[in-house]
């Protein structure tokens, strides 16, 4: 699971060989600092999945401790990791059309992208608002 999210958000804790232990913390701070969606905003998004939130900010503040189980399938655990991928688009989303971000960006020609990775955009991509009022990445 850590390995599949950790395109989506950045693991804390792992090994040398990028191993975490059962538990792993997905550090939510940065997408904070970008846009001001929080550990909280994301736990109360994954409810509207039908996923009870997991553990916040422990043992690190802004962070979501994910403690897969035994008794759930594998199909259970994807769908909970599908949850958060789409979770973490959406904010994507948000960041790309303007309708949050850091200094000012919304209603500019340009809206910087803090985003990390969606639809091939990295941190610190700039998109341009069309004529149309669609978005060119």
């Amino acid at each position: 699971m850590a390995k599949r999210l950790e395109k989506h958000y950045p693991i804390l804790f792992r090994g040398p060989n990028g191993t975490c232990a059962h538990e792993f913390i997905l550090d939510i701070r940065p997408l904070t600092d970008a846009t001001g969606v929080e550990a909280e905003d994301i736990a109360k998004r994954l409810i509207d999945y039908g996923y009870h939130a997991p553990t916040m900010s422990w043992p690190v503040s802004g962070t979501l401790m994910v403690e897969p189980t035994e008794s759930e399938s594998k199909a259970e655990l994807d769908r909970f990791c599908n949850a958060l991928i789409a979770i973490r688009e959406e904010i994507g989303y948000g960041m790309c059309a303007g309708f949050w971000g850091v200094g000012g960006a919304y209603g500019g020609l340009g809206v910087e992208c803090m985003g990390v990775y969606v639809f091939g955009l990295r941190v610190g991509d700039v998109v341009k608002e069309t004529r149309e009022g669609g978005i060119l990445c």
